[in-house]
């Protein structure tokens, strides 16, 4: 299995939207997508063991661009602009909307998005609608609980149930738990995977 995240090998790439802006479609890569606020960029600065490459923000719709980060020459990760609520217009939604959909829908390297759930608020309709529209695209989606460091035992026995039934990851960005193991789902699927 090939070791593909250490952290001097974690760079940031590029920053863009219009499919003419993306870098070249050599490698493989991940993207990482869910609603406003989910700690997307956190769990790429925990991924990527650098504490600051990702920009976070407690604002919703930080990410306004798609983001890319090389992690050796084998991989990127795709920092996707978050949905639903965000601190922009509608009309800006829209446009990152579309340029989202260009990518996930025209992208020959993209191996599969995680798609990242707030532990604290569980599966929304609004997930289960991304998800939907992305497995009828022929696209494969990994699910990921975020910040389960701040639920409670009772919560997380219940989050146990949703985990089995969706198959999903448990990853806490500020205590690292779940980290080391979604690393190795990503090497093991990106190596099983017809992409790139």
């Amino acid at each position: 299995m090939l070791n593909v995240h250490h952290p001097s090998s974690c760079q940031f790439l590029c920053s863009v939207l219009s499919a003419k802006d993306w870098p070249n479609s050599i490698g493989k890569e991940v993207a990482f997508w869910g609603k406003s606020n989910v700690g997307k960029s956190s769990l790429l600065n925990a991924l990527m063991q650098r504490k600051n490459l990702a920009k976070v923000s407690k604002t919703p719709g930080r990410t306004q661009t798609i983001n890319f980060y090389q992690i050796k020459n084998k991989l990127r990760y795709v920092d996707l602009p978050g949905y639903g609520y965000a601190c922009v217009s509608k009309k800006i939604q829209n446009v990152w909307h579309q340029h989202v959909l260009d990518y996930l829908l025209d992208r020959n390297n993209l191996c599969f998005v995680c798609i990242l759930v707030d532990s604290k608020r569980d599966i929304h309709p609004q997930d289960l609608q991304v998800a939907d529209f992305l497995q009828k695209s022929l696209v494969s989606v990994q699910w990921i609980y975020t910040k389960i460091d701040r639920i409670s035992s009772i919560q997380r026995q219940n989050l146990e149930l949703n985990v089995k039934k969706e198959h999903c990851l448990e990853v806490s960005a500020l205590t690292g738990q779940g980290i080391v193991e979604l690393r190795s789902y990503i090497n093991h699927s990106i190596e099983q995977k017809n992409c790139g």
